[in-house]
Order: structure tokens, then sequence, then C-alpha cells
């Protein structure tokens, strides 16, 4: 299950002919997303990310199409309860999750007026997370300093994540037509939600998981690309 996702994406790739691959619809995407976790007994903030990948549509049937997208995200939370031991208030505590996504969509899109299309999406998500840090913003301070989930929430607690993340992500977007149909401007909102705890300690009910709304602004090469003219 970790490693589905990315091979799925390599065979689509590989088994493709190269004069197929080349007239791919390919998009460029890149936004911002807010973040939290849900579930078990956490209680935090939303936290504001970056999300940056690309997108391509290997296969369409009428206004159906398969979409694989490859992003780079930041996830996370901020003002987490308990999370610093005997550091007196007011302070606020800011964990950022880094992950690497590969989400396995299903689009159909709805024409509207003249360029104009909405679509709407939704599928599996997998992620691989890359790093941990922790920015602790204290009343007062001058900076707020960052470091490492280890060095601030003590020794192995890195080690107690999940590397890999299950989800699902579901949404929608409008698409305009541009250059005589030779790309399209996206405008794509979604929501993710892990199904996978946070924590490789399974317990019912202690285990939370992230959640994050996502705006991206993105443009799309190749005629053909999600119905387009």
């Amino acid at each position: 299950m970790r490693r589905c996702s990315l091979w799925v994406a390599v065979v689509l790739f590989v088994v493709l002919p190269t004069r197929a691959r080349a007239q791919l619809p390919i998009g460029l995407r890149g936004g911002v997303n807010l973040s939290k976790f849900v579930g078990g007994s956490s209680e935090a903030d939303a936290k504001r990310g970056l999300d940056l990948g690309l997108a391509f549509s290997p296969l369409r049937v009428g206004p159906v199409s398969l979409v694989v997208e490859g992003y780079y995200r930041q996830k996370g939370a901020k003002t987490l309860e308990n999370a610093v031991g005997g550091t007196e208030p007011p302070q606020s505590v800011e964990l950022g999750l880094d992950y690497v996504e590969i989400p396995i969509l299903a689009r159909v899109d709805l024409p509207l007026a003249g360029p104009l299309r909405l679509y709407l999406q939704g599928g599996p998500a997998f992620g691989w997370q890359l790093d941990c840090g922790v920015t602790l913003d204290l009343s007062g301070a001058q900076s707020s300093p960052t470091t490492s989930c280890d060095d601030l929430l003590g020794g192995g607690f890195q080690d107690t994540l999940r590397s890999y993340e299950l989800g699902v992500a579901g949404g929608g977007g409008l698409e305009l037509v541009v250059l005589r149909g030779m790309g399209a401007v996206t405008l794509d909102a979604r929501v993710t939600r892990g199904l996978t705890g946070l924590s490789n300690d399974d317990q019912a009910g202690s285990n939370p998981k992230n959640q994050s709304v996502s705006l991206m602004l993105g443009y799309t090469l190749h005629p053909g690309i999600g119905g387009m003219p």
C-alpha cells in the first residue's frame, strides 16, 4: 500500500508510447492549504502551508478522466496542547510535517459557458513524510525559534510518527481555456483527509489524522486537457 501510487504512476509513464506521452495534458499547480489534526485527543488550530506540484491525465473517456498528481505539501497544526512540558504560557507551538503526496483522482468535466468549465474530482491520496519541525512562538520574544521535533518534543518523537499516509481527496474547480485552446488556467479547491493516524501507535481513539483544505492556481498545457477543444 505504501508504494502503490508511486508504482502506478511509474507504470503509466513507461507503458505509454513516447508520442502519446508527449500529448498528455500536463499542468503545474501551486497554492496554499490550511491543515490541522482531527480525531483522537488532539485539539489544534489550522496551520498554513505550501502546495507545489504537477498533474497529468493519462486516460480520458468522454467527460470522465483519470488524473495523477504529485505534490510537495506542507501540513501540520499549531497551538498543540501539552506539546512542550515545563514552558510557562503564553506560547504558541506550531508543528510542521512535510510530505510528498500522490493523489490519483477520477475527474468529471461539466461545461459551463464558452471556454469555461467546472470539474469535480475525488480519489485516494498517498503521502510519504519528508520532515518534521517545530516552531515555538513565545510572547514578547523577538524571534520564533525553529527546531526539529526530537529536539523540542523529546528524543524519539520522530520515530513514533508514521512515515506514510493513506488519505482521500475530494473537491473541484474551474478551468478556463486560453491561447486558442493551447492551454488552460485552473483554480482548484479540495479537502484531503487522512485515513491513517499520524503515529505508529494505533490505539483506538488516541491517534489524530491530517486534514487539509487546499486552494491552488495552475496552468495546464496541451490540447485535449480535460475535454479542451
